[in-house]
This record gives structure tokens, C-alpha cells and sequence, in this order.
């Protein structure tokens, strides 16, 4: 079947400045892939829940400063943190032998926690003050310990013994994955326990990650920014655990600033995080202890997952993949997604020719393109201005008549001959025009013939 011609232009007006003129683009086709690369850190750590439990053999105690041989220890300890403030309680129980001979028993009962010292305080990142609490400005924080209030039995062949109001420091597992161990102590040393630990866990919830995205969608370069608010399932004892929440696009431009608004979107995300040993060190002289003694370990986290964005007229889906930081504050990784088009009306998606309609705000009307000057390709394509105005061609949804601003197009000097393809519905077509004097303006009519 012969093809027939349509009568649709696309009117190219061209400014020229004194200096010469270039042309760019601001998106691509909704079937190009988006490749991008993103770095973020927590900006709020909102609210966490923390469960530690231990039901066995302990490895060293020390009880008004006569060590213990060997002990049996039951220790729980159940706490909430919101933004900088901790509620909770903490039991512990220990049965065991005085290294001199004779047994000993101490029990703390019901231990209520009324604060903590903090590990990091967001979203400054600023060092806890003396007190281990952070400054006013700080939203949120990670705990290195819990602190509680206790009255304490110890009970032994040497005489028994009440401790009133004793401030009691619990270590937080987050410090020390994988089964610790972690230590229990009084702020004045008259007991110090250092333990493994059979289970541990952290519910994290509304956790705030910013940051930046940059990449390109097709051969557009973008960037922009992304924020995540986060859910975490976390289990310290196998070092892994199970992620979900909302990931933000926003404010997405190219490489000229232009705007992407197919890339403004907002979605679920889920996926698992696993924590590494290799890059880790020992970090027990921040806790007070001598080097290596292995209560406090820095690491870092792997996270990789998929996402499913919609935006205004599109759907975008893909995978992500993430390295954090030892200490895991901060993170760098990659993303790759599909983009499928969910509203025909705007943007419409033609071969490689995206068409934005008046029913998108401040109309953009995008088309890639390749321009020759002389015969010679110019490494560029077009990107038409948010004046754009469009007249539609009835009975043809996603043709019309386009006209706007362009910047100026660098080579295109008075007399050189300007060519300009672009493909629409599989069908691609070009013109020739002359570049006009400087301060001119230049105008090529597009007519695409239908496929057979």
C-alpha cells in the first residue's frame, strides 16, 4: 500500500544570537532506558525499636570489682527511640562463681530506660556532647547505649549487698553485629558484663534518606534528587535484614537545566540489606574499652531491592543496588529502570518522538532529532521551550502544529545549510533550510508520511 502524506509540521523557529547558536533537549523516548547513579545519606532516623535477649554462658563479669569464673546470664532489655527520645525497660540475672570460690548471684528486676548516649546525632552528624546527648538542633538519634535506672541484689559468699539508684549503661547490638559480644555496665563500675547475645533485632520506621540522583535517560544526561522514606525489618544476629518504603524523583533537569518531568515520581520500594564484614574494623576504644577487645564493631551495609514509580503520565521500574559507608551513614549506589507510558493524552510516545499536550501544564513539546550543518552532524537535539504552543490536527491525537524558542545552534552560520530528521510513528523524515542572518529566525516544516 502506498503511503500517504499528513499534514503535520513541525515548525522549528530558531533565535539567533550575535554569537553563534546551539540547540538542546530536555527528555527522550518513554522506551529508553534510565541508567542512574545516586548518593544519599539519613537525614532522620525517626523511630526505632530494639530487642536484645541472652540466655546463656557469659564471657567475662565483674561485680564490685571481684571477678567472676564462670556465670549464667538471662538478660532482655526492650526499647523505643523517637526522634531523641527512649522508653523501655531492661531485666538481667546472673547465677555464677567467684574467682576466689563461692557463688554469687545479681539481679537488676525491672529496669526502666530513660535515655541513652548517643552513637549519631541527625541530621548534623555532630559528636554527642559530654553527656552523651546531642545538640538542639539534632532531630533524631542512634543509640551506643541505653541508659536505665536499677536497683540491684547481689547476693554471694562474702555478704549481700542492695545498689539503689544505680545508673545502669545497656550497648546498644546495633554496635556489634553478628552476636556481639556487648557490654552491660554501671555508669560508676561497680558492674560490668560483657556478653554475646542470642537475639537482636531493630524495627526501624519513617527513616528519612536524601540525596542526589545522576545518570541518563536514553542519551539524555539528568540529575536531580531522591529521598526514601524507609521501613526496616533488622536482624543483628545474622547481619541481614528486610527493607521497604516510598523512593522520590524530584526536580529532575537535564544537562541545560531544562526540566524532566517524566522523571517526577513517587513509589514503593523493597528489597534486603546484608551487613559485610570485609572494610569493617574495631571500634571498642570509642566505648572506653582497651583496642581489639571486640565489643564494638564499625561496619558498613550492602542494600539492593526494586522500585515501582508512577508519575504524572508514566509508570518507571527497575532495580537498585547500594553500598553504605563504614560507619553506615551514608551511601552510594546505581539504579536502572524501564519507563512505560500510563496516559496516551500527555506525554504521548510516537516512535521516538514524544509529544507533550495541553493538557500538561505549561506545555513542553520535545522531539528527538538530528541536525547537519553542511552535510556535517551536529552532536545535538532539540529541545523546544515551556512557551511552546500547540494546535492539534483532527483526527490525529499526537500530531499537531508546534511552535516556540529555541536557543541558538553553535555552526550555524548565515548561508550554511541546516538539517534537521526526526522520526514520528516509525516514519522519519527530513528538511533543509538555510541558516538565517544573525537576529533571524528559521523555520523547517517536518511532513511525515504514514507507514505502509
Amino acid at each position: 500500500m502506498k503511503s500517504f502524506k499528513i499534514g503535520v509540521t513541525l515548525l522549528a523557529i530558531l533565535l539567533l544570537s550575535t554569537g553563534g547558536f546551539f540547540a538542546h533537549f530536555a527528555a527522550s523516548n518513554s522506551s529508553d532506558p534510565l541508567s542512574i547513579n545516586l548518593s544519599g545519606i539519613v537525614t532522620n532516623a525517626q523511630s526505632q525499636q530494639y530487642f536484645i535477649n541472652q540466655s546463656g554462658i557469659d564471657l567475662s563479669a565483674s561485680i564490685l570489682n571481684y571477678m567472676i569464673s564462670s556465670s549464667q546470664l538471662n538478660y532482655t532489655l526492650d526499647a523505643n527511640v523517637t526522634g531523641q527520645t527512649v522508653t523501655g525497660n531492661a531485666s538481667f540475672d546472673l547465677h555464677g562463681t567467684l574467682a576466689g570460690g563461692g557463688a554469687i548471684s545479681v539481679s537488676s528486676g525491672f529496669v526502666p530506660i530513660i535515655g541513652m548516649v548517643a552513637a549519631e546525632c541527625l541530621p548534623n552528624y555532630d559528636t554527642p556532647n559530654a553527656a552523651g546527648t546531642c545538640e538542639t538542633n539534632d532531630t533524631s538519634a542512634i543509640p551506643a547505649f541505653f541508659v536505665g535506672m536499677a536497683t540491684i541484689q547481689i547476693n554471694s559468699t562474702l555478704g549481700n549487698t542492695t545498689l539503689t539508684d544505680e545508673e545502669m549503661l545497656f550497648e546498644s547490638a546495633y554496635l556489634n553485629p553478628f552476636g556481639g559480644p556487648i557490654v552491660l555496665c554501671s555508669n560508676d563500675s561497680s558492674i560490668t558484663i560483657v556478653t554475646p547475645y542470642t537475639q537482636a533485632t531493630i524495627s526501624w520506621t519513617n527513616v528519612m534518606n536524601e540525596g542526589t540522583i545522576s545518570g541518563s535517560l536514553g542519551s539524555t544526561p539528568i540529575s536531580g534528587n531522591f529521598a526514601e522514606l524507609a521501613f526496616e525489618q533488622e536482624d543483628l544476629v545474622s547481619g541481614t535484614s528486610t527493607d521497604w518504603g516510598t523512593m522520590t524523583f524530584s526536580n529532575v533537569t537535564d544537562s541545560y537545566g531544562n526540566p524532566v518531568p517524566l522523571l517526577d515520581a513517587t513509589g514503593p520500594f523493597a528489597g534486603n540489606s546484608s551487613i559485610p564484614m570485609a572494610g569493617s574494623y574495631d571500634c571498642s576504644t570509642t566505648l572506653g574499652f582497651p583496642a581489639g577487645s571486640g565489643v564494638c564493631t564499625e561496619t558498613g551495609y550492602e542494600s539492593s531491592g526494586n522500585f515501582s514509580l508512577a508519575g504524572q503520565f508514566d509508570n518507571i521500574g527497575g532495580s537498585y543496588a547500594s553500598t553504605w559507608s563504614v560507619p553506615a551513614w551514608e551511601f552510594s549506589g546505581n539504579a536502572a529502570a524501564a519507563i512505560t507510558e500510563t496516559d496516551p493524552s500527555s506525554p504521548a510516545v510516537n516512535g521516538s518522538v514524544i509529544w507533550y499536550t495541553p493538557n500538561y501544564a505549561g506545555v513542553q513539546v520535545i522531539y528527538p532529532a538530528s541536525i547537519a550543518i553542511n552535510g556535517v552532524p551536529f552532536s545535538a537535539t532539540f529541545y523546544e521551550s515551556l512557551t511552546a504552543q500547540y494546535q492539534p490536527v483532527a483526527g490525529l491525537p499526537y500530531a499537531g502544529y508546534y511552535s516556540g524558542t529555541f536557543g541558538a545552534i553553535s555552526g550555524c552560520q548565515p548561508g550554511a545549510t541546516i538539517t534537521i530528521t526526526a522520526t514520528l510513528n516509525g516514519v522519519t523524515e527530513s528538511a533543509s533550510s538555510f541558516c538565517p542572518p544573525a537576529g533571524g529566525t528559521l523555520s523547517i516544516s517536518l511532513v511525515f508520511g504514514a507507514p505502509s
